[in-house]
């Protein structure tokens, strides 16, 4: 049983995806959940650690572990140990590509890829997000923003992009749908896409916000639709005959094509 909740954007520490970390908490359904924090690519800075501790550990009631890849890092066995512990695995933002290259040499992607087999849920921010799905982007640190392609684990035949509020995300957005064969799945800030599947691959989609939620719109308004139908504009997308998608329950700024589109 897969579950993955993908979060766009938001800060974590100042409340604007709140409604969406306890969405994640209730998702374990444990009753003292353990979350493993895996800030690789962010490159581990302490803050990022203590906001996610202060959060899930002090305010949601959760045990809160931390996969360390770079500084003082984990040996094999307690990598092993805190993957296959964890009810939870949260993954932060930063770089995607530069992140990949690290799980690779160390070998929790594969680890990743197993326990989401096993049913843990798995989530994360920005590139937390993206790298549960084939492919996304992050920007060059140049002046002059360039769209760099980022690989993910590939556990949903579909891409992902974050951040598309923002001109400089939403305009690479546009330029990487355009490049690529895969459907897109698009999120603004403090908005989250949640799957559950099984292993056949059927699935629940569900979009869920946070507060304060800015989302870019396009004209019209999302269609309860069913399978091979785009929730933002009714253009008909490939997915594996056997995937399901259900109409939002609640929530705002995601859809499958280059929009974020209000959810009715």
């Amino acid at each position: 049983m897969g579950h993955v909740i993908a979060t766009g954007g938001g800060e974590i520490g100042d409340g604007e995806t709140r409604e969406i970390e306890e969405r994640v908490v209730e998702a374990a359904d444990a009753s003292h959940p353990t979350v493993l924090f895996v800030p690789t690519a962010s490159q581990e800075p302490p803050g990022y650690v203590e906001k996610i501790e202060q959060v899930y550990g002090d305010e949601l009631g959760c045990d809160v572990e931390v996969l360390r890849l770079l500084y003082d890092p984990d040996s094999e066995a307690e990598r092993e140990r805190k993957v296959q512990d964890a009810d939870v695995v949260y993954v932060g933002g930063g770089s995607t590509r530069f992140m990949m290259q690290v799980w690779d040499a160390y070998g929790v992607d594969e680890l990743l890829r197993e326990a989401h087999a096993d049913g843990t849920v798995m989530t994360g921010n920005s590139s937390g997000a993206i790298c549960w799905f084939q492919s996304g982007f992050d920007l060059s640190s140049d002046a002059a923003a360039e769209l760099i392609p980022s690989g993910g684990l590939g556990l949903y035949e579909f891409d992902c992009t974050c951040h598309v509020e923002r001109d400089d995300f939403h305009s690479l957005t546009e330029t990487f749908v355009q490049r690529r064969a895969e459907p897109t799945i698009s999120l603004t800030a403090n908005a989250a896409f949640e799957i559950v599947d099984d292993r056949s691959s059927c699935g629940t989609v569900t979009a869920w916000s946070g507060r304060n939620s800015n989302e870019r719109t396009s004209s019209g308004r999302c269609r309860r639709s069913g399978p091979g139908t785009d929730y933002g504009r009714g253009r008909s997308v490939r997915r594996r005959p056997s995937t399901t998608i259900r109409p939002p329950v609640r929530g705002s700024g995601v859809t499958e094509s280059i929009y974020s589109t209000p959810i009715r």
